[in-house]
């Protein structure tokens, strides 16, 4: 049994996104993120995590753009000068991540933003390490 309260043992958690090239998707990744932030808003500090690994398109200008025009959003923007590949993402994601807990969620938004919710409530209720 829960009590009152104690669902927000979780301090914070860094959403982290890797980009390469996805210049054409990027306004449905920001009306998705926005999503996301309602959703979580009062229930967790949030960080997100902009990684671009090495886009020749205007991928990093138009993140850049995005936390400037939301400055309400904790976001940091890190870029590779050239494509190192997605595990590079994902190590420099667990580096610079300084939250409580990592979630990598991929920027064409493949899965359903809502299932952050859902590993966010199962980490708190299970006291998990690792899910997925």
């Amino acid at each position: 049994m829960l009590i009152a309260g104690e669902l927000n043992k979780l301090k914070s958690v860094t959403i982290a996104t890797p980009f390469f090239n996805e210049e054409p998707g990027l306004e449905n990744f920001f009306n998705i993120l926005k999503k996301i932030n309602f959703l979580l808003n009062d229930k967790i500090k949030v960080k997100y995590l902009f990684i671009d690994d090495g886009s020749v398109d205007g991928t990093k200008s138009k993140l850049i753009k995005f936390k400037d025009q939301n400055p309400n959003y904790n976001i940091e923007v890190h870029s590779h000068e050239r494509n190192m590949g997605y595990g590079k993402t994902l190590k420099n994601s667990i580096f610079l991540s300084n939250s409580n807990y990592l979630i990598t969620y991929d920027s064409d938004c493949t899965y359903d933003y809502n299932i952050i919710d859902s590993l966010i409530k199962n980490i708190e209720i299970d006291n998990y390490d690792i899910i997925n």
